[in-house]
């Protein structure tokens, strides 16, 4: 119960964020774009917070891919920025990822188009659509995994045959070594 009157209260915040926001830049900016770019990154802010604490998994801040990595037709698929929990993982460990994703074209069928796979031990793991282009994925960090940086590979394509491979990493940890010292 106290989730749900958390969630009720972090809406009201935004609710009354927003209000302040928009008359604050109204009034000493008059710029109707940047009380529009405020507003839409309160309200992912918060659609964040509501899909984490739906999933009951704590995620590390959103990485923002940067506009390099983005195509030049937006009607493409592609990741805007993901979270993961955690960054870095030992063998055999679970982790969840988060992704954004944008497609203007508004054809992306839901979760079998988003396909993530483990690049170094080609292991797949399957995406769940959580709703205003978020998706996750609750995947794995192989046991035979070597530690440093790993890749997972994100595969979109929408209904148009629109295709997009975008890469993500992920550390894997080395074990730790036996510190004791013999007596």
């Amino acid at each position: 119960m106290a989730d749900v009157a958390g969630v009720f209260r972090d809406i009201a915040a935004f609710v009354a964020g927003a209000v302040v926001t928009a008359l604050v830049s109204w009034f000493f900016y008059r710029k109707a774009d940047y009380a529009a770019k405020v507003t839409t990154s309160l309200a992912d802010n918060i659609l964040l917070l509501m899909i984490q604490s739906r999933l009951g998994v704590p995620f590390n801040a959103p990485v923002t891919l940067s506009a390099k990595d983005l195509p030049k037709d937006l009607g493409i698929p592609h990741i805007l920025h993901y979270c993961l929990t955690p960054g870095r993982v030992n063998r055999g460990q679970s982790f969840h990822l988060l992704l954004r994703v944008r497609d203007t074209g508004l054809d992306l069928p839901g979760s079998e188009a988003v396909r993530v796979r483990e690049t170094e031990h080609d292991v797949r793991f399957a995406s769940a659509r959580e709703g205003h282009g978020y998706y996750s994925c609750n995947a794995s960090c192989p046991t035979s995994a070597t530690p440093g940086i790993h890749r997972l590979e994100v595969q979109l394509e929408d209904d148009k045959g629109n295709k997009n491979t975008q890469f993500i990493e992920f550390e894997v940890m080395a074990p730790p070594t036996n510190t004791k010292r013999p007596r």
